[in-house]
């Protein structure tokens, strides 16, 4: 009978990259005995949302007919060998929705700002990542904003935006000046935090019932940042993974788009294996700007968003969608390659792609494009669903384990989904 003990000189070895075994094969770190013990429970289930603001060209993403006997459409073609891992949903749409680029600022809310209700990515880390360095990774890289995560009181999370920077956040031990730099800051931060609350407390005695409400959230939001710094100060001295690759040398030029969300990827994919988080939140890439290094492309990729049904500019816009879809399938297959368990990285892995439009050449935001990868879902099919996407949301909760009856304005779970 195998051993239920895993040496910690065991490694994960994948994409070029080795991370000291942190999690897989259900296991979990037993400090000071020098194993990692299997965890009855199996592999964590965790969820990356990737937002798209300039939207996808849905002819070419949407099959002809719904249902699990659809024909792949052009971009569906770079998925092959991930049929069953992933389905395509069209029809849902933003509660409050309004057009165009606006929904981004609520894209994973699914409700518009003024209702200050929490992003789903940082909700979700709050409940299930009390056991990571990071309950839920903020990563922004688009144009016109650069996070579309967001405290219950409406404030959006300062997002990592680049991958060497983020690859120091998992990786990097901070030693000498630069530990005690970051120890002084958490204790400023907890200083500024309470001469914060002492004046929101002072303002509160002079409010109204309806301003009381909205300071409760920010006496709330003051809370969350607090519980924050304790985790920064606990994790701390705690060595963080080891790997052998080095810093990624960041994209510069915007230009390099699809580069550069291949890089973001890279890192989600590092942050998951060495389970730094369970929980990612992402805006991908987006820019005013001639794409470099795609053939037959020279027309700027916002314009060509807004192509008023020209057929030359379709032909452009769906060559550099060809290569985001390219990107995004060796993500997803790069999680499916790695084994887990019983299973895959991408068995628990919900993927969330989303773009904020169906057509912006009319800024159209009647339905909301998904593509959903990886996770304990039934997949392999095309489905069309007139209904909210935070039905999906919730849906997505409720397979981390998370089993609250709504979130937002949710009507139910999307059953199709099993």
């Amino acid at each position: 009978m195998p051993s239920n003990n895993i040496s910690r000189r065991q490694v994960l070895k994948a994409a070029g990259v080795s991370i000291a075994l942190p999690w897989f094969e259900s296991a979990r770190l037993a400090r000071g005995a020098g194993t990692v013990q299997i965890n009855s429970d199996g592999p964590p289930t965790r969820m990356v949302l990737s937002w798209y603001g300039l939207g996808f060209h849905t002819p070419n993403l949407f099959p002809e007919v719904a249902g699990r006997d659809y024909e792949p459409s052009r971009y569906l073609k770079h998925f092959d060998g991930l049929r069953q891992d992933m389905t395509v949903i069209s029809k849902l749409y933003q509660d409050g929705r309004r057009g165009g680029h606006g929904i981004k600022s609520y894209a994973w809310r699914g409700i518009p700002e003024g209702n200050y209700l929490e992003s789903l990515d940082v909700f979700a880390g709050r409940r299930i990542g009390t056991e990571n360095r990071f309950p839920n990774l903020c990563i922004g890289k688009g144009g016109g904003g650069s996070s579309q995560s967001y405290m219950a009181n409406g404030v959006p999370v300062a997002p990592y935006t680049r991958p060497s920077q983020i690859f120091a956040a998992l990786f990097v031990e901070e030693t000498g000046s630069a530990r005690v730099e970051a120890m002084t800051r958490i204790r400023q931060g907890y200083s500024i935090l309470d001469n914060l609350r002492e004046q929101a407390r002072a303002q509160k005695r002079q409010l109204n019932a309806a301003d009381v409400q909205k300071m409760d959230q920010y006496l709330e939001a003051i809370r969350q940042s607090e519980r924050d710094l304790k985790r920064q100060q606990e994790w701390a001295d705690i060595p963080k993974p080891k790997v052998k690759s080095q810093s990624p040398k960041d994209i510069s030029d915007k230009a390099q788009f699809v580069g550069q969300a291949e890089q973001l990827f890279d890192m989600m994919y590092l942050a998951l294996a060495s389970d730094s988080t369970r929980v990612i939140g992402s805006i991908m890439p987006n820019y005013n700007v001639v794409p470099q290094g795609i053939k037959s492309v020279d027309g700027d990729h916002h314009v060509l968003t807004h192509h008023g049904n020209v057929e030359e500019k379709k032909r452009q816009l769906s060559l550099i969608e060809d290569e985001e879809m390219k990107a995004i399938a060796t993500f997803l297959r790069k999680l499916k390659e790695t084994p887990e368990g019983d299973g895959t990285m991408l068995d628990h892995t919900m993927v969330c792609i989303g773009s904020e439009s169906n057509d912006l050449s009319r800024h159209a935001s009647e339905e909301v494009p998904i593509i959903l990868a990886g996770g304990p879902f039934k997949h392999g099919q095309f489905l069309q669903k007139e209904a909210f996407t935070q039905n999906l949301y919730l849906t997505m909760l409720h397979k981390l384990g998370i089993e609250d009856d709504s979130w937002g304005n949710s009507t139910g779970d999307l059953s199709e989904l099993g």
